[in-house]
């Protein structure tokens, strides 16, 4: 007796920027590849997600929708997004960054990445100065919040997030699943990665326009580094043009530290390597994370990689970053030239990569796993 071939709908509407274009990418590219349970696939996915399958050599075809308004503040792509399950006859929707901001009437999956939903705190919500902003930032966390409800299983990156988010939401235990985020094995890596002497310290601190992010301390920091460091050194930060750059520019010139700054807005997926190349450190500042891929690639990279010392890094970087309090610009500054003056070697830069090699596992691994996450869901 033949079964029904099983429709599945890859959701990835809402991934409009960073580490969500990517994956959501890459996890099309797997399936397209490797079908093994012969699922009928269809797929939701923003501009953003198709110029990226379009530059990976994707061909769309009539599975793909593409949607050039979010579902998170339009309706009709999420009455859109209502009538390709129906009209399909879907089994099951698969939501990579949750909220879907639509409430499907079969099972759905809704991977949860937005840290603000999962285990974001006042304390991380009060860096935001400006009080209409935070009024409104606030109230923005609470929709995602609701709608996040909505879910019938959950995917996250990590057991904090995954833990943190059932103790608000009240969900059962076991529909809740991790599944980590994971190195991209295509990235080309560079070979020799020696700091270069008596030449300028690059420090590469990639991150998106957001207070959580802490990009806006970073001249501060290079204020306090300039103080003591007797080395050239470079922060590179990739903000687009807007109000937050305009405000970091403003803050650089006052303390004199604009030539320490290098700004090279938004950069491409394809692109991150060659910055990670000419990179000595890498330095993440962010006061609120899932799981950010920066810290996958910069220990890829064979680069020493700082953080701030909070539960989300190290739950994931265990012992393989350096840990610093980013609210405490001068002893951030006194780390960052410690790695200047005594460069971590070879050797240490090696069993840091070896060590998340055995913890984390590359992309096709992680799209294995929510494949069979699904049939899980499904019963298969």
């Amino acid at each position: 007796m033949n079964t029904k071939q099983k429709v599945i709908l890859f959701n990835c509407t809402t991934n409009i920027i960073g580490g969500g274009v990517k994956n959501s990418a890459i996890f099309i590219q797997y399936i397209i590849v490797n079908n093994e349970n012969n699922y009928n696939w269809l797929f939701a996915v923003s501009p953003q997600v198709n110029n990226l399958l379009q530059k990976l050599g994707v061909q769309l075809n009539e599975k793909f929708f593409v949607f050039q308004d979010s579902p998170s503040k339009n309706l009709k792509s999420r009455q859109f997004l209502k009538r390709i399950v129906k009209e399909n006859n879907v089994d099951l929707v698969y939501t990579m960054a949750g909220p879907s901001y639509v409430k499907f009437n079969v099972k759905h999956i809704m991977g949860l990445s937005n840290p603000y939903i999962t285990h974001g705190s006042f304390k991380v919500y009060l860096l935001q100065r400006n009080k209409i902003k935070f009024i409104k930032m606030l109230f923005n966390v609470i929709y995602q919040f609701l709608h996040s409800l909505t879910g019938d299983y959950y995917v996250f990156q990590t057991n904090y997030a995954r833990s943190s988010y059932l103790k608000r939401s009240f969900k059962n235990a076991n529909d809740a699943v991790v599944i980590s985020n994971a190195f991209d094995m295509n990235l080309p890596v560079l070979k020799e990665n020696n700091f270069i002497e008596n030449k300028k310290t690059v420090i590469f601190c990639p991150g998106a326009p957001y207070i959580h992010k802490g990009i806006q301390f970073i001249p501060n920091i290079a204020l306090e580094l300039s103080k003591i460091a007797y080395n050239d050194f470079e922060f590179i930060i990739t903000i687009p043009e807007g109000e937050f750059l305009d405000e970091l520019n403003t803050l650089a010139k006052e303390l004199s530290v604009s030539i320490k700054i290098k700004n090279v807005g938004l950069i491409s997926y394809s692109e991150v390597s060659d910055i990670y190349q000419i990179s000595n450190i890498v330095f993440v500042p962010s006061f609120l994370e899932t799981f950010s891929a920066t810290y996958l690639e910069a220990i890829m990279f064979e680069k020493p990689l700082i953080v701030n010392d909070l539960d989300f890094a190290k739950d994931i970087c265990d012992n393989n970053a350096n840990f610093v309090d980013c609210n405490n610009f001068k002893l951030t500054a006194e780390v960052i030239h410690g790695l200047i003056n005594n460069p971590l070697s070879k050797a240490e830069l090696i069993e840091r990569k070896e060590n998340m090699l055995n913890k984390y596992f590359d992309q096709k691994t992680r799209s294995m796993l929510i494949v069979n996450e699904i049939s899980k869901r499904l019963g298969v």
